[in-house]
């Protein structure tokens, strides 16, 4: 049997620093990544967290667009770690 000592987590909230109206938006915006253009890396790549720490970034940054690019880019790169090449840059987005 395993025992874990590990600290329970005490941090006051883990709640994005967002309001309702800005939260919506930027969930949405960050929802990009479950996305067709992003679905062949699903299956290797849980995009899940990945738009957490964008809705929690973007709110930190207040919608802040290049959070938004900052992280599809490392969801991006994870992916072609696992040999999955997605083009997702164009001129409407990052």
């Amino acid at each position: 049997v395993l025992s874990c000592s590990c600290l329970p987590d005490l941090r006051e909230d883990d709640e994005p620093p967002c309001t309702a109206e800005n939260k919506q938006v930027i969930e949405k915006q960050c929802n990009v990544l479950k996305s067709d253009k992003f679905k062949v890396c699903h299956s290797l790549v849980n995009p899940d967290d990945f738009i957490e720490i964008c809705i929690y970034d973007m709110c930190q940054y207040d919608g802040m667009k290049s959070a938004l690019c900052d992280i599809v880019q490392v969801y991006v790169d994870t992916c072609k770690n696992h040999g999955i090449t997605i083009k997702w840059r164009n001129s409407t987005f990052c």
